[in-house]
């Protein structure tokens, strides 16, 4: 069974490794002091994610998830910093050598850009930045040295139930091919645990365009016509047929009795998991590497 992290390690993150962040407020507080400061904690991200893929190699996990916080304030009109600034830093140089580690232990990678990527939305300023979160993420695919193709998938929601479905599909495709095919050849879509884009409408709108990400919670949340198991047959027949591997997100509810808060360890394994061994399952649980040394080794 192929499980990865989807955030960084429960192990890692108890020897003190974690990723680190920066807001724009703290930035505006420290003046021109805070370049340096960002810098620092770029290259500490830029560190973990190495620690990160040595650990995945080491505790038999094959996949992992790379954090969309890897370059926090890049793009944050108020600073003006661009990919430019990472190129200035050395970035590229660092991201070929994790690349290089990435292909050489046979992980898979993706990318989950945060919930304020909305590319239907209405507001030209929101797509204007959604755009760019998005490139940055396709830039670091291609410094990381990976191909242009969904072995490893930037993977967003359409993010907007708000309005007619129509609309929403028209303007999501317009904002679409507003990308550069590093973007645009890597971009799958997920089915929401609410409102408008459940696993069915998804599929409707876009099974043409775009490999879809099953997630088994989020339709458990916002169930289909149909049953679990007939849509995820129709997902993962999108990523065959174009030849590639789906990856998908497996995950359980019910934390403190809320369905849509994922729980610490997984209690049981789902059939649509255990059935589907040629899928890639990223695993979102709250104990995340600990979870997973538990369904593979019984710990």
């Amino acid at each position: 069974m192929k499980l990865g992290l989807c955030c960084i390690s429960e192990v890692l993150k108890s020897n003190g490794v974690k990723f680190q962040t920066m807001t724009r407020s703290r930035a505006l507080k420290l003046g021109d002091d805070y370049i340096t400061i960002l810098q620092d904690r770029i290259n500490n991200n830029l560190e973990v994610l190495d620690q990160i893929i040595d650990h995945c190699a080491s505790s038999g996990i094959a996949h992992y998830r790379i954090s969309s916080s890897m370059f926090p304030l890049i793009g944050e009109p108020q600073l003006g910093l661009g990919i430019d600034f990472l190129v200035d830093m050395g970035v590229p140089t660092k991201l070929r050598k994790i690349g290089d580690k990435i292909k050489s232990h046979g992980i898979t990678v993706s990318t989950h850009p945060s919930q304020y990527v909305v590319l239907a939305s209405k507001n030209p300023t929101t797509v204007e930045n959604s755009i760019f979160d998005l490139e940055l993420h396709g830039w670091l695919h291609d410094n990381l040295g990976l191909p242009q193709d969904y072995s490893n998938p930037i993977n967003i929601h359409v993010g907007v139930s708000s309005y007619d479905p129509d609309e929403i599909y028209n303007n999501f495709m317009s904002a679409f091919n507003k990308l550069s095919l590093s973007v645009q050849k890597r971009l799958v879509l997920e089915n929401d645990d609410k409102g408008f884009w459940n696993a069915e409408n998804l599929y409707d709108y876009f099974n043409i365009q775009f490999p879809l990400t099953f997630d088994n919670l989020h339709f458990e949340c916002n169930p289909s016509s149909g049953t679990m198991v007939y849509w995820f047959s129709k997902y993962i027949n999108i990523w065959f047929e174009q030849g590639f591997t789906p990856i998908f997100h497996w995950s359980e509810g019910g934390a403190k009795g809320k369905p849509r808060s994922h729980v610490d360890y997984f209690t049981s394994i789902p059939e649509i998991v255990s059935e589907n061994t040629d899928v890639i399952w990223e695993c979102e649980v709250k104990s995340k590497d600990l979870a997973i040394s538990k369904i593979l080794f019984g710990m």
